[in-house]
């Protein structure tokens, strides 16, 4: 009865080291994959401020559309650099921004020629 008492620690102080060498190993990839700290990358927070103001000013094509396309450019060089939420919002944010603009604008014309043809 103790030799399985035993048998059974061992094997869980076994299971343990295993268990920590995997998440420490998993842990040193994940700092390879993104090693740059997020906070520091800057276009991080470019790529949420042009995304939202993509948004906001999306019935004005000219700042719109470029800001849109650049939030989304930033967005995915951040994300995969840092892996940032910040720069995932932010290339969403432009992909909404931009289309929103080009469905105004749709919408605007679709609504003038059939207005014009009526």
């Amino acid at each position: 009865m103790e030799e399985n008492k035993t048998n059974n620690e061992e094997l869980e102080n076994q299971v343990k080291k295993f268990v920590a060498e995997y998440l420490k190993s998993e842990m040193e990839k994940e700092k390879q994959k993104y090693p740059e700290d997020k906070v520091k990358y800057p276009k991080n927070p470019a790529a949420l401020t042009l995304g939202i103001i993509s948004i906001i000013f999306n019935l004005m094509w000219y700042i719109s559309i470029p800001t849109g396309v650049l939030a989304i450019v930033f967005g995915v060089k951040g994300t995969k650099r840092t892996g940032s939420r910040m720069a995932k919002a932010g290339m969403i944010c432009g992909i909404v921004g931009v289309t929103l603009c080009l469905v105004c604008y749709l919408g605007i014309t679709c609504l003038y020629l059939a207005s014009e043809y009526l």
